[in-house]
């Protein structure tokens, strides 16, 4: 888990410093396991990206710090090797690694120019077997071979209120998508042509209250 103070585990009652700063320059928001070496932790830091690596001993190593950045609200990974961090003001950066230690990577901005609404925060996300990219302004997928952000009108089911990082959406086993962009909740049901359909009736009771984290379980639960 991650603190203002570090990155922790919990054993049962028991909480233990994985990588302890009281000072506060190493302050983490977010934490992604790497597809690309499943023993490698990515952390989004208050300025940067750092990683830890699990050792064979059970042992965390500290690998550093590896670029700086401004605040990381999120990490997707679509492929090994290949990180979008979605920052808290300033666009979105992709990550490009080659294999072996975390350094060096082909670093990538976008904001505006590429198709954002806007230059400010943005928040990523993977579903539907896909990108989605969230902000106060709108939602955007991203276009490979041509570079650049589009609008996403499957999404145009919710409101948006709040900033990017308050942004909730997660896909479910069974292909449903769960969705709250700071303002009202939805769900998105996959129908058999490939495409989804709005649905708010599992959420009525609570429609319309921010969201920030969907935890959907194996069997079907699905925590707000």
């Amino acid at each position: 888990v991650t603190l203002t103070t570090g990155v922790y585990r919990i054993e049962g009652t028991a909480v233990h410093p994985v990588k302890q700063d009281l000072s506060l320059s190493y302050s983490p928001f977010v934490l992604h396991r790497s597809h690309q070496d499943p023993g490698r932790v990515f952390v989004g830091l208050i300025d940067g990206l750092a990683s830890l690596r699990l050792d064979p001993t059970g042992r965390w190593i500290d690998e550093g710090r590896i670029v700086d950045t401004p605040v990381i609200r999120n990490i997707a990974e679509p492929e090994p090797g290949t990180l979008w961090l979605g920052t808290e003001s300033s666009g979105v950066l992709r990550l490009q690694f080659a294999a072996g230690p975390p350094k060096n990577p082909r670093i990538t901005r976008f904001g505006r120019k590429d198709g954002l609404p806007g230059d400010g925060g943005a928040s990523v996300h993977m579903a539907g077997g896909q990108l989605v990219f969230t902000t106060k302004l709108g939602v955007r997928l991203f276009d490979e071979k041509a570079g650049r952000f589009a609008p996403a009108p499957m999404f145009d089911v919710v409101s948006f209120g709040g900033s990017p990082e308050e942004h909730g959406l997660e896909q479910d086993q069974n292909g449903e998508i769960w969705l709250n962009f700071g303002r009202e909740t939805a769900r998105l049901r996959h129908q058999p042509d490939g495409t989804y359909r709005p649905d708010k009736t599992p959420v009525q009771r609570f429609a319309d209250s921010t969201a920030m984290k969907i935890l959907p379980e194996t069997n079907g639960l699905v925590w707000f």
